[in-house]
């Protein structure tokens, strides 16, 4: 069992990681929870207190994604090219 999330900014990092993994992000209550979250960080941050760490998560986390898709197009692309290289060479040997 994790260890429970301590003060503002743990509840809403705890919060943001339950949502992030909910199976589907277009129901009502997962938008409507999204919106109170947000709405808690604007709060805080209108008071004073620093979310600058959840940002910095978040970036993280969307680039991590980023990698892995670009990882995902290199790869198929490099197939691609692969393939392309044996028809050409194929068709190489045909002329000859």
């Amino acid at each position: 069992m994790a260890p429970k999330a301590r003060g503002e900014l743990g509840e809403i990092r705890a919060t943001l990681a339950t949502l992030a993994t909910t199976g589907n992000a277009k129901s009502e209550a997962v938008v409507a929870s999204k919106r109170d979250v947000f709405k808690k960080v604007i709060n805080y941050m209108t008071i004073g207190i620093d979310m600058s760490s959840l940002f910095m998560q978040a970036r993280w986390r969307r680039g991590q994604a980023l990698r892995a898709r670009l990882g995902a197009v290199r790869h198929n692309i490099r197939r691609r090219v692969s393939a392309f290289r044996k028809k050409a060479s194929v068709l190489g040997d045909l002329r000859r």
